[in-house]
This record gives structure tokens, C-alpha cells and sequence, in this order.
């Protein structure tokens, strides 16, 4: 089997699996998704470079979908590559090998906030400052605040072991989890996947799909800068809430 109809024959596949609306092959979504805030592939643009690209680009919708995926990889050894919210600066998202760009942005919901043990759970895919809206909104806070806040993901948190202004404080994004869902390259689910000691040190030996972490309290009042209004506004809350 030719190189380009093996190819055809995957992207099938990955239609199959999560519809047409949500595969694309088209060269500029393959350029947009071969470039983060890494300087590296920032720099080969400017000098009229071609960065490396993916082959297919592939939105999820739910754990069953990227356990399919997953699998199809598997058996074809295809390269996959979690993308959040594009935030990186370290070049993990680069795809020196091509294959599948996995963007979790459509499983971006939260699935459970509880007001009594201070959890909450939610997809990777939600992005972080909408995430810690939703909890302030409960009089809660997620009490982690990294610089890409505002365009990073859930995922793109624990995918990093990301920290934040607080973090000193309250720990890492790891510190945070108490249980996750996951799914390993294989394409085999484990859930619940409880959490003891740590979280995965790299994105290549399992994938988040959902996660539940615990909380501690918080001060009855706290500066948090308001991009409305370019200064700090106090914020009254509760507890703190974190995943």
C-alpha cells in the first residue's frame, strides 16, 4: 500500500470515529497547529521556513472517541499529540514526526462541583480562566494562576505540571489531583485512576481526560487583578476549590 493511500485509509478511520466536522487535513489548519509560543518554529516562519507540521488534526468530543483514536494510532504507530490551548513555550507540541494533533477544546465541561468536599471535576479541554469564573461564581477559586491562564487549558495544566503565582503557596497542578481519567496509548479507559503520590510525568504515557482534586481554605478576602479594569478588585470566597 502506497504512502498516501495508507494515509487516506487512516484519516477514514479517524472520520469514522469522530465525524467529518471534527477531522481536518486542510494546510492551514496543519499550519496553524505545527506552531505554539515555542520561539523555535516562530523563528523558521520568519525566515520563510516551513516548522514541521501535523498530518491530521482531530477534535474529540468524549472519552470513548479518544480511546478509538488512540487505538487506531496504536496499531498504525502513528505519533500523537495532545493540544490545549496552544500556550507552550517549550516545544512539546512540535510534530517533528507528523501523525495525529489531538485538540481537546470540545470537551471542555464541568462535570461536578462539590460545594461539601471541595472538589471539583472537569474535561481537559476547558480553558482556565473560564474554569476559575465558574468556580468564583460558587464563592470558590481554583488557587492556581499560571501566566497563560487566560489561554491554557485544564489538560495543558497537568499535561505540564504546571505552576503559578500561588503555587508556593498551594502547590503544583499536580498537588492539586486527587483522581483522574485516563486513557493509556494503548486505547484502553481507566476510571477512576486515583491519585496517591503522583500525576503523569509526560503526556506519552497516558491521557487526561477527566480530573477531580481536592481543596483547602482560603482567606475571607483576596486581591486577583481584574483585566476589565487593569488594577485589583477584592474577592470575597468561601474555600478554596482546585483540580
Amino acid at each position: 500500500m502506497s504512502q498516501s493511500l495508507l494515509q487516506e485509509f487512516i484519516v477514514t478511520e479517524l472520520i469514522d470515529i469522530a465525524g467529518p466536522e471534527d477531522v481536518s487535513v486542510a494546510e492551514v489548519d496543519r499550519l496553524v497547529y505545527s506552531t505554539d509560543f515555542f520561539w523555535l518554529p516562530q523563528m523558521w516562519l520568519d525566515r520563510g521556513l516551513r516548522p514541521p507540521a501535523p498530518d491530521v488534526i482531530v477534535h474529540p468530543e468524549s472519552t470513548q472517541e479518544v480511546a478509538r483514536i488512540l487505538q487506531v494510532a496504536s496499531t498504525h504507530r502513528i505519533p500523537v499529540i495532545p493540544y490545549g490551548g496552544g500556550t507552550g513555550s517549550q516545544g512539546a507540541l512540535l510534530p517533528l514526526y507528523g501523525g495525529i494533533m489531538l485538540d481537546m477544546k470540545k470537551m471542555d465541561r464541568i462535570l461536578k462541583i462539590d460545594d461539601q468536599s471541595f472538589t471539583v471535576t472537569a474535561q481537559p479541554g476547558i480553558n482556565g480562566q473560564r474554569l476559575e469564573d465558574d468556580l468564583n461564581a460558587r464563592g470558590l477559586t481554583l488557587a492556581h494562576y499560571p501566566a497563560s491562564q487566560y489561554g491554557a487549558t485544564l489538560g495543558g495544566y497537568l499535561a505540564a505540571r504546571g505552576s503559578g503565582t500561588l503555587s508556593t503557596k498551594y502547590g503544583k497542578a499536580e498537588d492539586m489531583v486527587l483522581a483522574l481519567e485516563v486513557v493509556l496509548a494503548s486505547g484502553q479507559a481507566i476510571c477512576p485512576c486515583r491519585i496517591t503520590r503522583w500525576v503523569p510525568d509526560s503526556s506519552s504515557s497516558s491521557w487526561v481526560r477527566r480530573a477531580r482534586s481536592a481543596s483547602l481554605p482560603r482567606p475571607p478576602c483576596a486581591l486577583s487583578r481584574s483585566p476589565r479594569s487593569g488594577g485589583f478588585r477584592p474577592t470575597s470566597s468561601r474555600a478554596l476549590q482546585s483540580v
